[in-house]
């Protein structure tokens, strides 16, 4: 039952995450490429 449901939640989990790291990411390699 906990691992059906971390399934499907770390499943939401991970692209919350992986926008959170790609944003800031993305942030700097814009900043980089303008200096």
């Amino acid at each position: 039952m906990l691992d059906m449901r971390e399934a499907g939640w770390s499943g939401t989990n991970k692209n919350e995450i992986a926008m959170n790291l790609l944003v800031p990411l993305m942030l700097k390699i814009m900043q980089q490429s303008q200096v």
